[in-house]
């Protein structure tokens, strides 16, 4: 979310994508595995049994702690 702080460049996609190709850091990643998966779980929340959605949704929510908690280890990760 663009903020003072943080512009919107800073938290587009094409600055994940970026990130993917030129950083160091596993964050992105991580973050766009992440994303993938919330996308599969959004793709088939309608036809998934109510505990296969509630398992897949605690597994990313768990997983997205981690990648936050993670500390990043080069600028521009920092910067997402």
């Amino acid at each position: 979310m663009p903020t003072a702080s943080r512009p919107a460049w800073r938290t587009s996609p094409a600055c994940v994508a970026y990130a993917l190709d030129a950083g160091d850091d596993t964050l992105a990643l991580r973050l766009n595995l992440w994303l993938d998966g919330a996308f599969a779980l959004a793709r088939t929340i309608t036809t998934s049994a109510p505990s296969t959605v509630t398992t897949k949704r605690r597994k990313l929510e768990r997983s997205l702690g981690d990648i936050l908690a993670a500390p990043a280890t080069c600028d521009l990760a920092r910067d997402i």
